[in-house]
């Protein structure tokens, strides 16, 4: 139940963002050619919404098994060792996403502490910043959630069938 609501709640984030994206990017070619004119806060929105793209969807990807990687030695190997080594592969990750989420958050409070403000749309930028530590939360949760699968014996190189999850 827990995977499909944040399955759900990532793939909403996800479409939210990349359909803003779309249009904001096309309403700025559109400014551009007929008013001679950009949308000043447009790139900032894009590149912000661009970042929590990018974070909420490794953690997707983590949950699919779809991330790039050295996979060579996990590919490989079988039984106890292919565990043993999907475990080291974990630990890594989560050690990786751990330091993300520390920084991400502590520059997020040092930028709201601040005041610092985005240039175009004058909102905070620890807002947009938040997007590090949430979507590195995503993928620990993910990274763990994949550990257990491994541990109970499920192939992680299934083809999911994205279409029961819609």
């Amino acid at each position: 139940m827990f995977d499909k609501v944040l399955t759900k709640i990532e793939k909403a984030v996800l479409i939210t963002a990349f359909s803003i994206i779309t249009l904001l990017v096309f309403a700025n070619v559109i400014s551009r050619y007929v008013l001679h004119a950009s949308l000043s806060f447009s790139t900032e929105l894009v590149t912000n919404l661009a970042v929590l793209m990018i974070m909420v969807g490794a953690s997707l990807g983590i949950k699919y098994n779809t991330h790039p990687g050295f996979t060579v030695l996990r590919d490989n190997s079988k039984g106890l060792l292919h565990k043993v080594v999907v475990t080291l592969i974990v630990i890594v990750m989560l050690v990786f996403l751990a330091f993300l989420m520390w920084y991400g958050y502590e520059t997020a409070m040092k930028q709201f502490a601040s005041g610092r403000t985005t240039p175009a749309l004058g909102m905070s930028q620890g807002l947009f910043t938040m997007a590090i530590p949430i979507g590195a939360a995503l993928a620990s949760i993910r990274s763990l959630q994949q550990l257990v699968l491994v541990w109970q014996g499920r192939d992680l190189d299934e083809e999911p069938d994205y279409r029961e999850e819609a």
